[in-house]
């Protein structure tokens, strides 16, 4: 209940914020919420992940066993909506994003948390996450919204997200020494924002490059899946 509480307070407010014209501006070094809210398998395995660390009742102990709640069923529709009025996107990627998730994903199997099949399944939603986010930065400014997509080339070890239109603004932290709660604060939010635009110098434009570079990204991300999760030779 913690969680969805959380999850609720949020869309409520990226709602109020889409509600006009608005930029999105984000760095990450997990999956946002709306990467993967649409991919069962993955979505489970986050929101699980999330009980298992934190929910010390025995529920989180086994992945087959733990039914997604009922609550969690609609978020996926919920943040579309509550998305639809963002005209643009800024979006960093920490260059390790993608052997971190799959190294957890395996820390579970090896703790017999996650099965074979879960593991598998998984793994094909992640394939399928990254072929549609490379077919989205194929065309970054076919839209609404445009979609800006760095990666960073150093681990950034933090994510932040900040929301922003003419008249509102909301801006999150999190990383391993920090979170906060959202704040719509002008000044902090402001700060945020411009903190995650400096991180531009440090990055590649993934969305702005050659054909060849974006595919040999790509594939680079496919493989380290495949590495840790057990996928096609």
């Amino acid at each position: 209940d913690k969680l969805a509480d959380g999850i609720d307070r949020m869309l409520e407010t990226i709602r109020l914020i889409a509600a006009e014209p608005s930029q999105v501006f984000q760095v990450f070094d997990t999956l946002p919420m709306e990467f993967y809210l649409g991919y069962p398998h993955l979505a489970k395995f986050m929101f699980f992940k999330w009980g298992h660390y934190f929910v010390d009742d025995g529920t989180f102990d086994h992945f087959g066993k733990w039914e997604l709640p009922a609550r969690f069923s609609g978020y996926a529709a919920r943040m579309k909506e509550a998305l639809t009025g963002i005209h643009e996107y800024v979006y960093i990627w920490s260059d390790s994003l993608v052997w971190t998730l799959a190294r957890e994903i395996d820390y579970f199997c090896a703790m017999h948390v996650l099965g074979p099949a879960e593991r598998d399944a998984i793994r094909n939603d992640l394939h399928e996450l990254l072929d549609n986010i490379e077919a989205r930065v194929k065309n970054p400014e076919q839209g609404p919204p445009r979609m800006h997509f760095y990666l960073a080339n150093v681990s950034i070890g933090a994510s932040a997200c900040c929301h922003f239109s003419e008249r509102a603004q909301a801006a999150l932290v999190r990383s391993n020494f920090l979170r906060t709660s959202i704040s719509v604060n002008p000044d902090y939010c402001r700060a945020v924002r411009n903190w995650i635009l400096s991180l531009q110098n440090i990055s590649t434009l993934i969305s702005g490059s050659g054909q060849l570079g974006r595919r040999l990204f790509f594939e680079g991300q496919h493989k380290i899946v495949d590495l840790l999760l057990g996928g096609a030779e």
